[in-house]
């Protein structure tokens, strides 16, 4: 299914609310300032890796899609706007903090084919 979580199905309801987490490291209204360390999913069947047969190399910008794509939040890649994975649904919090006008971008800090193919990204609002 491509998708991780703790089996709450708090975090589909509200558009995401169940799963917002106070860490001490958003702006007050439960939007997070910074996520590091965000290894997507559904990264092989991504349409950069359908059209390109790899993934995008370390250091390349990224962004949350502020629209849904396919019912998931997804990370494009800043210069070809295609999609390179999506966000574990853990993350689904943050289409409210989208809807909050909230826009993240940030970069690539690991990506790979072995064993599998893989992205892992951090971001910023």
């Amino acid at each position: 299914m491509g998708s991780t979580g703790n089996g709450m199905f708090g975090m589909y309801s509200g558009g995401g609310a169940g799963s917002f987490v106070n860490d001490g490291k958003n702006d007050g209204d439960g939007c997070p300032i910074e996520i590091e360390n965000i290894r997507l999913e559904d990264v092989a069947i991504s349409e950069y890796f359908m059209n390109h047969n790899g993934v995008p190399s370390v250091g390349e910008s990224v962004e949350l899609s502020m629209q849904l794509i396919k019912k998931r939040l997804a990370v494009v890649l800043t210069s070809t706007q295609e999609v390179i994975g999506n966000l574990p649904v853990s993350y689904s919090y943050l289409n409210l903090c989208i809807k909050k006008g909230k826009r993240y971008s940030g970069t690539i800090i690991s990506s790979g084919l072995s064993p599998i193919p893989f992205i892992v990204v951090n971001l910023y609002a």
